[in-house]
């Protein structure tokens, strides 16, 4: 039996907790009501700099702990679309029984969008990442493949066109969509395979992790000062801080290559960082829900400007951590129900009915 690598699931947590952060910056309306000229904008860039390898980070993982795999276990496909369904029938609903934010005048029409919210383009990431698991024994076959220097050379073209390029000319040139593509979701898959395959190891990965996370800092609070001087507007203060962003996927593979080697012997600590891994897809779904992300964390934050830099940073991080405990602690309800009614059995049934039609030679 394997050892489960603690550090991953460590770094699983702090990817989730840093993409609840993109949102309580962003949606929450903290970055686009900050004064450009004031401290409080650049601790929330600095934050939203760090923040924003979260998303990369997991399609490191997803490249790291499947490529030995040879054939998918579609029970986990089964469990993460039972896991959205249920979120997405029961947050609905219960805005609309106790009429939350007024959402009954916005007719029957919002419900049906609430309830199928994939049908119109929302939870972008597990629809692609549903893309990329029907997908992964091929990936993994074409991968093995390829000889380590074949491989490498494959992975760094890639790079080139998909990351550097469009990021020097600030232009999506190669229909990348700034990383909200299937195709880059695939591309930092084969690189978490790459590090997997070959034990990738670099000295010193936190001292370069810092040299890009100031370089990238700078870089952008550079370019914003400029476009804002110059044109009294930002269209361009995201070039270098997005999911291709050469800076941004840089610093997510050393946080990989940092975290997977971490070892955590006490089995209290060890037990709380599993359960608060496993937890990080409801938390997910749970917080991007359609009628919570669009009517409650919609400028949810903005009042925490009335305030100093630190208590800005500091409501920040509280609150990223407050909406990760609070949708664990919701998704307890959903285990037990899921225990009462015994539908991990069916999950598991219907799992080894996909594994008979898409794993038979």
């Amino acid at each position: 039996m394997k050892k489960r690598v603690i550090g991953l699931d460590l770094l699983r947590i702090i990817s989730m907790l840093g993409i609840i952060g993109l949102h309580v910056i962003g949606q929450g309306g903290l970055i686009n009501n900050s004064n450009i000229h004031s401290i409080k904008y650049y601790v929330i860039l600095l934050l939203l700099v760090f923040f924003y390898t979260s998303v990369d980070v997991f399609g490191l993982l997803s490249g790291y702990l499947n490529i030995s795999k040879e054939k998918n276990k579609y029970s986990r496909f089964v469990q993460l679309i039972m896991i959205l369904i249920y979120y997405c029938l029961l947050i609905p609903s219960i805005f609309y029984l106790f009429n939350i934010d007024n959402i009954r005048d916005s007719g029957y029409k919002e419900l049906l969008f609430n309830y199928f919210p994939i049908l119109i383009g929302r939870y972008w990431y597990i629809t692609f990442y549903l893309f990329l698991f029907m997908l992964i024994p091929y990936i993994n076959k074409f991968c093995k493949m390829l000889d380590r220097k074949s491989f490498k050379k494959f992975l760094v073209i890639l790079f080139v066109l998909l990351s550097v390029i469009p990021s020097l000319l600030f232009r999506d040139i190669f229909g990348i969509l700034s990383g909200y593509s299937p195709f880059w979701l695939i591309y930092c898959y084969m690189v978490g395979a790459y590090i997997k395959l070959y034990n990738v190891k670099i000295k010193n990965n936190i001292k370069y992790f810092i040299l890009l996370f100031v370089s990238c800092f700078l870089l952008n609070s550079l370019i914003r000062n400029v476009e804002y001087l110059w044109f009294n507007n930002i269209s361009h203060g995201d070039s270098f801080i997005n999911y291709i962003s050469p800076f941004t996927f840089s610093m997510s593979i050393l946080l990989l290559l940092f975290f997977k080697e971490i070892d955590i012997k006490n089995s209290i600590i060890r037990k709380v960082i599993i359960y608060y891994s496993g937890t990080s897809f409801s938390v997910y779904i749970i917080h991007c829900n359609r009628v919570i992300y669009d009517r409650i964390m919609k400028n949810m934050f903005v009042p925490l400007l009335n305030y100093n830099s630190i208590v800005v940073f500091l409501g920040i991080i509280i609150s990223v951590l407050f909406i990760y405990f609070v949708c664990s602690f919701v998704d307890e309800f959903r285990k037990l129900l899921y225990r009462l009614f015994k539908v991990n059995k069916l999950i598991d049934l219907i799992g080894k009915k996909f594994d008979k039609i898409f794993n038979s030679e």
